[in-house]
């Protein structure tokens, strides 16, 4: 086969269509969609900062002050993001433009590897989308650089099998070689430690094994290539060490590794929702973190059985007439080893008993041992190897397992006849048709977070530029893990302590003023923010006083996550008991929409009459109706599709409370009395979101509540505070007491309540 042969028109075009499909499989179409949001903005957030600085600027200098902040990872994708954003594109596309850059660049190396096997050129470009639609690269997206990281070890090993297992006649490694294997490790370190530490093992694996299969080139392979391999990666070590301030990250707990380990039963049956195929024939099963242990990720990017089986299938055939399989072979075995984590899963769940007790995200990452079905023998390669002791995730290493058995695919596919290469073209097809996902539903989901994207800089980043002047130093509380800090900050102009990012968050700390540390010290990255009380008022006046701050920021909205909508708040002094109604917009950005309803003088029966009843009643809701207009109160039929969630009649015969979801007494026989904060959670009907892509938000259907308010009178007006914002009405109350005091000035906008001294 001429390797240098030209390119016909139909491999063009079957090279076109490849590009095309990956990038429509990944949601990385630039200026259309993103593959993620919470992550494109953390990064997008560095990228921006690094733009507001020199060419070869690195650090971000605009969050987590003092010291100028490292991306603690993906500094291979923020760094050229940050020159499109120099060139004139939009963060958001800047991002999703380098995403797609470097899912070709994985592409092309898993087309270049099948080639250097002897694999056909049409073929060739099936084996790079094939590797290209592995669930272990597209399904952990919303990690961003480390689904890049996997996707490219397509890119690290070429490198690797380029300089251990030459077939030329000079047997010689030459300089080019040597070049792109320093290149290959200098990225993967700086790209995601999983990835780097995947090909570092690997190709070590794959080294040892072409000096024990390959005696003719053992001398070349132990004089040249060795100290090759040892110096690429020490030298990638230490320039990321010398970037980040630190030789290392603290290890991790067991227990974690544990928890996020691959359970078998993840590799054979997939999870419902994630696959579009297994999903149509229903072969698919529901699971949640509810009844597993660890982060989403780990049973939805691992269904692998159809690699598996052709992989093993492709090693059994290729073992004995191809050196190089055995040692791709223990590189998928190793990979698999590891990413079971210290115990063996199989279907493990939490017990029914423990899980109140596991209640958050950030617990169920910790399994304990008696709960898995035996120990795999790992365990001290997590606790006691450096590198290995903070690859907690463990799960992620099954991406090293499956481009090992990819390989091996690739592999026999070179080396069959006509009809057994027909077959393996088969087998290609099939496990994309079984790994891809439901693509509309994707790309869909990819324009959202494209449009929620724009709507920080529609609805946040005006807000921030009229309170907070250029370069002023705010600190927004309650503390979080700030990922949206990242990118208000660059982009708004002023400078804060704040960061996203948990090891970002560790470095920071250890610079912070110790006023700042003062409040929320009892914050868990992973758990929701520690609301603020009164008794942190004195910090705050001492943050502002000082001159630590020029200003504080309390949001309205997560700064964990990117999705912000337009929020609709309304205060009302009620003078009579009712019946009232209010008029609630629908967003149409989201499924399902949150109300709050926070009544700050709610009292009891007890108080009002000397009943003996002493609950702290707030409003009694009857009904909630959808209107398609604020004025005309015109209700929509329940023909209309997917209205018959409405009008909701609250009484005995309400069949369904889940959505009332916090601050509600029992349903009596004509209404739902409210506590003093309580919120609901209403659909929002499909006509009622966006019908196209592009299509802007509106909010063109409302939500009619029809309630009374306990204890409202002339001689007792009962204020009512309205809010599609959840966070506002739990706020609410720290907000006024702030306003009550005479040495703040207070401003409350629907996003943010800014606080200055006078």
């Amino acid at each position: 086969m001429d390797k240098n042969q030209h390119w016909n028109l139909r491999e063009g075009m079957l090279l076109v269509a490849a590009i095309a499909f990956v990038l429509l499989v990944h949601g990385a179409i630039p200026f259309l969609m993103i593959p993620t949001l919470d992550q494109a903005v953390w990064t997008a957030g560095f990228s921006q900062s690094f733009a507001n600085g020199s060419w070869f600027d690195i650090y971000a200098h605009d969050f987590g002050i003092p010291k100028p902040a490292a991306i603690a990872f993906g500094l291979a994708g923020a760094w050229p993001a940050s020159l499109l954003i120099r060139l004139g594109f939009y963060p958001a596309d800047a991002y999703s433009t380098m995403v797609a850059l470097w899912l070709l660049v994985a592409f092309f190396s898993a087309y270049k590897i099948s080639r250097r096997f002897g694999v056909s050129r049409p073929t060739a470009l099936l084996g790079g989308v094939t590797w290209m639609s592995m669930p272990i690269i597209w399904a952990q997206a919303y990690f961003s650089m480390v689904s890049l990281g996997a996707g490219l070890l397509a890119f690290y090993f070429l490198a690797a099998i380029n300089l251990f297992w030459r077939e030329d006649e000079t047997n010689k490694v030459t300089l080019s070689t040597v070049v792109f294997y320093f290149l290959a490790a200098i990225i993967s370190v700086f790209m995601d430690g999983y990835s780097f530490m995947m090909f570092a093992t690997g190709a070590s694996i794959l080294f040892a094994h072409a000096v024990i299969s390959r005696p003719e080139m053992r001398r070349t392979l132990l004089r040249a290539a060795l100290p090759v391999h040892v110096a690429s990666f020490a030298l990638a070590y230490v320039l990321y060490a010398a970037y980040i301030g630190r030789l290392n990250f603290d290890a991790h707990p067991i227990d974690f590794f544990r928890g996020t380990g691959l359970d078998l039963s993840f590799i054979v049956i997939p999870t419902k929702g994630i696959h579009w195929l297994p999903d149509l024939l229903g072969l698919s099963l529901r699971r949640t973190g509810e009844e597993y242990f660890g982060t989403g990720t780990v049973w939805t990017s691992t269904f692998s059985l159809p690699i598996i089986l052709a992989g093993l299938t492709a090693f059994w055939l290729a073992k004995k007439r191809v050196k190089l399989a055995m040692g791709v072979f223990l590189v998928a075995a190793f990979g698999f080893y590891m990413a079971l984590g210290p115990s063996l899963k199989i279907n493990s769940t939490i017990p029914e008993y423990l899980q109140s007790s596991y209640s958050t995200s950030r617990l169920r990452h910790f399994m304990p041992a008696d709960l898995a079905v035996m120990p795999t023998g790992n365990a001290w390669i997590s606790e006691k190897l450096p590198g290995f002791d903070v690859m907690r995730v463990s799960h992620r290493w099954s991406a090293l397992g499956v481009f090992a058995l990819w390989m091996l695919v690739m592999i026999r596919v070179a080396r069959t006849d006509r009809k057994g290469r027909a077959i393996w073209v088969g087998i290609l097809f099939g496990v994309i048709v079984l790994n891809l996902p439901n693509i509309p539903k994707e790309l869909k989901k990819a324009s959202y977070q494209h449009m929620m994207f724009h709507q920080i800089d529609d609805l946040v980043i005006p807000e921030l530029r009229q309170q907070i002047k250029k370069d002023e130093i705010v600190v927004f509380l309650p503390r979080e893990n700030d990922f949206v800090v990242n990118y208000l900050a660059p982009r708004a102009g002023f400078r804060t302590f704040n960061i996203g990012g948990d090891k970002n968050i560790a470095e920071a700390i250890t610079q912070w003023p110790s006023s700042m540390l003062g409040i929320g010290a009892e914050f868990v990255l992973g758990d929701s923010p520690v609301e603020l009380v009164p008794e942190d008022i004195p910090s705050i006046l001492k943050l502002l006083a000082d001159g630590t701050a020029d200003v504080i920021l309390i949001p309205y909205f997560s700064l964990y996550f990117g999705k912000v909508v337009a929020h609709w708040n309304e205060r009302v002094t009620f003078t009579s008991s009712g019946p009232h109604e209010i008029a609630v917009p629908l967003n149409s950005l989201v499924k399902r929409q949150d109300t709050s309803i926070f009544v700050p003088n709610a009292t009891s029966p007890q108080a009002l009459t000397g009943s003996p009843d002493d609950r702290i009643l707030g409003v009694g809701l009857l009904r909630i109706e959808l209107t398609e207009s604020n004025e005309g109160r015109k209700i929509i039929e329940d023909s209309v599709r997917d209205t018959r969630f409405y009008p909701i009649k609250i009484g005995v015969g309400l069949m369904d409370r889940g959505f009332l979801t916090t601050g509600w007494f029992d349903v009596e026989a004509h209404h739902v009395w409210s506590q003093a904060e309580s919120s609901l959670r209403l659909l929002v009907p499909e006509h009622c979101r966006r019908s196209h892509l592009m299509d802007r938000p509106t909010s063109k259907c409302f939500t009619v509540f029809k309630f009374n308010v306990f204890g409202a009178s002339q001689e007792r007006p009962v204020e009512v505070y309205f809010s599609t914002s959840t966070l506002k009405g739990i706020r609410y109350q720290f907000i006024k007491a702030l306003q009550a005091l005479p040495y703040f000035d207070v401003v409350d906008t629907d996003l943010f309540a800014s606080v200055r001294l006078r």
